[in-house]
């Protein structure tokens, strides 16, 4: 047996340990002085500010992901002032909720899919994204924000339960149960902790102090969460109606088939008893099998063996387990003694008058043959909440292996048909879609080498065994978990949030490794400003826009720009993402639609916003991937910045492009060729051309021809 993971050892890395309360190394801005303090040492120093018109391009595109307007430009307000002004701006929760989605591996699509029983399209994403900006919008503590994402069916209202799409919004993997919560935990785990829980699925954490069962800990509670999704408003008039009747001609099929399977199941009670001592042969739900009305169900099997596995001390079961501790060579020797001996349920032991068993498949068959005339005993077993043929509850993903392969399809077309009735509807309600707490929590066991197949010990449902390993006993535990998760006591939540948001400023984070603060991570390259940054954070209310403020006032971030080093003595050159590139064209042009949320859209024909634009898991378009802008299959800790021919050839030929340039054509009425080439750079550039640059754009309109032309 493998030994235990040695936590001690790894609780003096520093990602584990609290934030040091620190002090700033000098006065001033706290950030200048803790960089300045390593800059010093090298006989460095920050680089000159740079000009107004730089940085307030600089903060603008930051912060909301726009240029600034000319009137913006040339406004007379303090620097504090324009950063103000830019993080109560609408358009400031679309930029940073679009830097949340790739964190949260936001699609509007399942990725693979039943294509005769499921609709690949999410009803409910364009509602958590529009959360999302909300919630930044607004301010909503980092602290709140998180938790409400993990269970706010527990510690929310109604209204906020859209939040939980953060969990819901993953790929779907054909409805492998298996892999979808594996991918909840790696995004939960490594989006906001940092760690790297996953690598845990099949062995101990080779380099972090995660055993495997931490990973099924956090796996038992997910399996002890189902799914919902409902309207966020009453659906009304005629779509209501509507939908109303397609519900309950659904709820009409269900009940139906359920009950013609309640009722094949309890008749092949003998049949599963069988098989339940051979659970082992029996394949798990990932394994996808085509099954018929009457052939054994692998779901049902192993729950007839985890039933009465845990009924060792029921009275009908004591006869089994006793029985299956003799050797079968001795069974027909020993059993007249032990029933003589004991006492058990009379309908069992009739099953065994006469000629003893001499295989536990004979013991089985005899139960069997007594349950097909149930008393009132026998008749709980199979009819009680805790049955292993209980009533199917939860998402029909959840249970569809209870079903044959005609009834899946039956039954998935009808929820495909709702969805995208749904969809079509211009009139339908924004959707949400939620994790609630199971009856009956599962406790999870290891999955041996990562097989479902193979099961090994059990574990409780409870936190990190880094952090004290303590028990979750509410429901599931999700509530607990987003409590531990969100609480100033973990070292980790609020230094991996505080390293994104620098990321996102810098273009690196303090931590190089922005999802894995693990042991092979790389050290911070200012621990001291990391820990000082997070306790601050954490003590002026888990504010984001606090956050900001306090990194944009600082002379680090208002350099100049210059040749980018881990100690940040110029500020460091960046790129336009794909987002910022493509909404600033349109509000140069005019063209850019300033409404907020709704329905993801086609970018080809639409002037919204980019994080409006409908994201296919399966198939991103070949212009998101030109710019950067990577797959959702899972959590993006940072995304790559390329140069390639086809950025250029789409920035020269892009029909796109060319209507955007017309458009800022369109907002220069100047005739005069010298007013309307200063009148194009203050709106492009937001500043008058150099006396070279209008003599080149003067000569471009003497030389050049009147229209663009699109080849």
């Amino acid at each position: 047996a493998k030994k235990d993971v040695d936590v001690s050892k790894a609780k003096t890395h520093w990602a584990f340990l609290p934030p040091k309360d620190v002090a700033p190394p000098a006065p001033g801005h706290p950030i200048d002085a803790f960089l300045l303090a390593e800059l010093k040492k090298k006989g460095l120093g920050f680089s000159p500010p740079a000009d107004r018109r730089t940085l307030l391009r600089r903060a603008s595109f930051a912060l909301t992901g726009l240029p600034p307007a000319p009137e913006e430009l040339e406004a007379d307000e303090t620097w504090e002032a324009s950063v103000d002004r830019l993080l109560a701006s609408p358009r400031y929760g679309e930029r940073w909720g679009r830097h949340w989605l790739d964190v949260a591996r936001y699609a509007d699509t399942k990725g693979y899919v039943y294509d005769d029983r499921e609709e690949a399209r999410f009803i409910y994403s364009s509602s958590y994204r529009d959360w999302v900006v909300r919630a930044f919008n607004d301010d909503l503590p980092y602290d709140r924000f998180v938790a409400l994402q993990i269970a706010a069916d527990r510690l929310g209202e109604p209204k906020d339960r859209v939040a939980m799409g953060f969990l819901t919004v993953g790929p779907r993997f054909i409805n492998n149960t298996h892999d979808i919560i594996d991918d909840r935990i790696d995004t939960l785990s490594r989006g906001l902790l940092g760690l790297t829980v996953s690598c845990a699925r099949c062995h101990d954490h080779k380099f972090d102090p995660i055993p495997t069962t931490d990973y099924y800990s956090f796996y038992g509670i997910f399996h002890s969460s189902t799914e919902r999704a409902e309207p966020l408003a009453a659906p009304a008039g005629e779509f209501g109606e509507a939908l109303k009747k397609k519900e309950e001609e659904l709820a009409a099929l269900y009940a139906k088939r359920t009950k013609e399977l309640l009722d094949r199941l309890r008749k092949k009670t003998p049949d599963y008893l069988v098989a339940a001592l051979a659970v082992a042969k029996f394949p798990t739900e990932e394994f996808y099998e085509i099954l018929g009305a009457d052939d054994l169900k692998p779901f049902i099997v192993r729950r007839w063996a985890a039933y009465i596995d845990r009924s060792k001390e029921h009275p009908v079961w004591k006869t089994w387990h006793a029985l299956a501790a003799i050797p079968e060579r001795d069974l027909a020797a020993a059993v007249p003694a032990w029933l003589a001996a004991n006492a058990f349920h009379p309908k069992i032991a009739a099953a065994f008058a006469g000629e003893p068993p001499k295989t536990m498949k004979d013991v089985a068959a005899r139960y069997g043959a007594a349950f097909k005339e149930p008393d009132d005993v026998l008749r709980g077993i199979l009819e009680g909440p805790d049955s292993p043929v209980a009533t199917p509850k939860g998402h029909f993903s959840e249970v569809e292996w209870f079903y044959d392969e005609n009834v899946r399809k039956e039954i998935g077309g009808k929820h495909r048909e709702i969805e995208r009735f749904i969809l079509g509807a211009k009139d339908a309600p924004p959707w949400a879609s939620y994790l609630a707490d199971k009856d009956l929590p599962v406790t999870p066991r290891v999955f041996r080498r990562g097989n479902p197949a193979l099961k090994g010990e059990e574990v409780p449902r409870r936190w990190l065994t880094l952090f004290g390993g303590r028990a979750f006993a509410e429901g599931s535990g999700r509530a607990e978990l987003a409590k531990a998760v969100a609480s100033a006591e973990n070292p980790l939540t609020a230094r991996v949030w505080v390293n994104r948001v620098w990321m996102h400023h810098f273009g690196q984070g303090l931590v190089r490794t922005p999802s894995d603060f693990g042991l092979r991570s790389e050290p911070p390259t200012h621990p001291a400003l990391l820990d000082w940054l997070a306790r601050r954070f954490v003590a002026e209310g888990w504010s984001t826009k606090k956050l900001h403020r306090l990194l944009l006032t600082s002379a680090a971030w208002r350099q100049s720009s210059g040749l980018a080093t881990d100690l940040l003595s110029a500020f460091p050159r960046r790129r336009l993402d794909f987002e910022a590139m493509r909404d600033a064209f349109l509000a140069t042009s005019g063209k850019l639609d300033p409404a907020l949320g709704g329905r993801a859209v086609n970018l080809a024909s639409s002037g919204r916003r980019t994080i409006y634009g409908f994201v296919d898991r399966l198939n991103l378009p070949s212009l998101y991937r030109v710019f950067d802008l990577t797959g959702a299959d899972a959590h993006i800790a940072q995304r790559f910045t390329t140069t390639t021919p086809q950025q250029a050839l789409y920035l020269m030929n892009s029909p796109f492009l060319v209507e955007q340039a017309r458009g800022v054509l369109g907002r220069t009425p100047e005739k005069d060729p010298d007013a309307r080439v200063r009148a194009l750079y203050r709106r492009i550039f937001g500043r008058a051309p150099s006396a070279g640059e209008l003599d080149l754009g003067l000569r471009f309109v003497r030389e050049g021809v009147a229209e663009p032309v699109v080849r």
